[in-house]
């Protein structure tokens, strides 16, 4: 909600109430900046999964290790 308001903000938004007209004079702006956020979340969405995917590779690594040491 708060990301909508200053979006709305950034876009210069001008309601007239006679006669009724709701402009938002730099549309270009708050989509821009929309963009980048959703980038950005993106992003980190894909950097938290490669993280994880190497934690689990890394753990599956020292528990085989420890196990061949027990076998041996």
């Amino acid at each position: 909600m708060i990301l909508f308001v200053f979006l709305l903000y950034v876009g210069h938004l001008s309601i007239t109430i006679k006669p009724f007209t709701v402009q938002l004079l730099y549309w270009h702006r708050s989509l821009g900046l929309f963009l980048l956020i959703l980038s950005f979340i993106v992003y980190n969405a894909g950097e938290h999964a490669k993280g994880y995917v190497d934690g689990l590779k890394e753990g599956e690594r020292k528990v085989l290790e420890l196990l061949k040491k027990k076998t041996e």
